[in-house]
């Protein structure tokens, strides 16, 4: 996903100019998004490591 959102917004040339990419690691990504969503959804967050 981190690579896809990456290359659509360096493919765009009114966001290239605009916009830095954050150097994210693709799990950082990934728990920032779901943290997002768990708030938007009001779903209790799942902490996947037991």
């Amino acid at each position: 996903m981190y690579t896809k959102l990456q290359k659509l917004i360096e493919g765009n040339p009114l966001f290239d100019v605009k916009l830095a990419f954050p150097s994210f690691k693709a799990s950082q990504l990934r728990t920032l998004i779901n943290q997002r969503l768990y708030k938007v959804l009001n779903v209790p967050e799942f902490n996947s490591t037991r």
